[in-house]
């Protein structure tokens, strides 16, 4: 019960009202009252939030990032039930924004807590006060696309056309667009799970959409995995016991 090993956090959120009264917890939700009674749900005083029905701290993920030796500034929000990061700095370095941030992150946080796409910008964006002006940010679809990469290879094709079949799309899609941008949610990316684990007779975790949401990402897992199954495996000793019973 509380925050374990934090007590001043604990007294902060479980409140006595009185000795004989109950305790009260203090969730971080903001809210009003109407005249009727009826309360309205205005957000939250923290940065946390939803997503994929787990509750994450956008400042976790904001710190993650800024560990990061090219990163000064970075923002994270939800934007279509996206997890979208905003980051200032000197990343020229890096060829596939996307690809580097990701796998930088995933030795730091938990796949749920991965963006789903990072932008790089000059500077954020601040009120007259010099605070972040969050609602100033420019939101991803605003933002001009890198031009569009055909798959390269038997991989990266098949990945696309199982892209295509599940999602119903007509145009081409390019190895660096977000299978979440183009109107993936966690559904339709069990249903091209289960189609990709047929297609190449691959054991992979759900969670392998999420943590590679482009083709060239995936298809770089799935060539990865590919090589590593193929790999003989040493037998045990029981395993030896056995193959000589049946000899």
């Amino acid at each position: 019960k509380g925050y374990l090993n934090r007590p001043k956090l604990t007294a902060e959120k479980f409140i006595e009202i009185s000795p004989h009264a109950s305790t009260f917890y203090k969730t971080g939700d903001i809210g009003r009252y109407l005249p009727d009674g009826t309360i309205v749900y205005l957000g939250r005083q923290d940065s946390q939030v939803k997503l994929r029905g787990v509750r994450i701290e956008l400042g976790e993920v904001e710190a993650a990032l800024l560990t990061h030796a090219d990163i000064r500034q970075a923002v994270a929000l939800i934007h279509n039930d996206l997890l979208i990061a905003y980051v200032v700095g000197d990343l020229s370095g890096l060829t596939d924004l996307n690809q580097s941030l990701s796998t930088f992150l995933r030795a730091k946080l938990p796949s749920v807590m991965i963006p789903a796409r990072f932008i790089a910008l000059a500077s954020l964006p601040l009120t007259p006060n010099g605070k972040l002006n969050r609602r100033a940010l420019p939101k991803p679809e605003q933002i001009g696309k890198a031009e569009k990469v055909a798959p390269r290879n038997d991989t990266e094709r098949a990945i696309a056309a199982i892209w295509s079949a599940v999602l119903s799309l007509e145009q081409d899609i390019g190895i660096h667009d977000n299978f979440f941008d183009l109107g993936g949610h966690s559904l339709t990316a069990t249903r091209v799970n289960t189609r990709l684990r047929k297609h190449f007779n691959l054991e992979m975790p759900l969670k392998s959409a999420f943590e590679h949401p482009t083709i060239a990402s995936l298809a770089t897992y799935i060539d990865a995995l590919t090589i590593a199954s193929a790999q003989p495996t040493q037998p045990t000793e029981t395993s030896k016991k056995y193959k000589e019973i049946e000899l």
